[in-house]
């Protein structure tokens, strides 16, 4: 055997010694390179690879083939189901019977009336409410007349042929005049000179737009022992449509 080396102080040393004498070299970490070359790799495992495309080429299968069989079997239930709708007879239409319409409420509101007889400082009111659609006079409802200082409510009903007759207390700041009807709501308008029965029913929807639109409503005051008479003309919502 030749002699050999130690890779660490290149002196002679055993050809079988482990750790050079000289050094101190741990020698078994440098294995000569004649047998690491003689190291053959394992060889390959062929089956395992051929098992593994194998598998792959399965799953891939599957995965073409599932989608298309559950879109196949949705389609036949589907169809069943269509079949058997189909094949049940049609339960008949009930047709609920026709609610009568509710009859209308008479609408009342409570409110104070004053007397001739009464002893504070007032004064007398009269006059006729009429439809500004069609000038006829309102035959029944009551007119309200609201103190805006006191909020005390006084009223008066009307007669067949529209006219009211109230007696209200003098105050500072007037009332405000508005209409409780059976059935329906409206906005009273004063009537003036010349009176709103002469004008063209056109003009009169008009003014019946005005009306609706704005909040305050007919207004009244007059002084103590004074007779007035107001006429005022109701305008529905539904003038303002025409």
């Amino acid at each position: 055997m030749p002699p050999r080396k130690c890779p660490g102080c290149d002196l002679e040393i055993e050809p079988s010694a482990e750790r050079c004498p000289y050094c101190y070299r741990d020698l078994k970490e440098d294995a000569p390179v004649a047998e690491m070359e003689n190291v053959k790799p394992p060889p390959k495992d062929w089956r395992k690879i051929v098992n593994y495309f194998l598998i792959a080429a399965v799953l891939l299968l599957l995965g073409l083939v599932l989608p298309k069989l559950t879109d196949k079997a949705k389609g036949l239930m589907a169809f069943g189901e269509k079949e058997a709708r189909f094949q049940q007879p049609a339960a008949p239409e009930v047709t609920a019977p026709p609610v009568p319409p509710a009859p209308p409420q008479n609408k009342k509101v409570q409110f104070r009336i004053l007397g001739p007889s009464d002893s504070v400082p007032k004064w007398f009111l009269e006059g006729q409410v009429f439809e500004l659609r069609t000038t006829g006079p309102v035959g029944e409802g009551q007119v309200l007349f609201k103190d805006p200082n006191a909020g005390e409510d006084f009223g008066a009903e009307l007669d067949a042929k529209g006219r009211y007759r109230a007696w209200l207390p003098v105050n500072t700041g007037g009332y405000f005049v508005s209409i409780v009807l059976p059935t329906g709501t409206g906005t009273l308008m004063e009537d003036f000179i010349p009176s709103l029965r002469k004008l063209g029913q056109d003009q009169r929807m008009s003014m019946a737009q005005s009306a609706l639109s704005d909040a305050s409503g007919a207004h009244v005051m007059a002084a103590e022992g004074a007779k007035e008479r107001r006429d005022f003309a109701l305008a529905r919502p539904e003038d303002a449509n025409r």
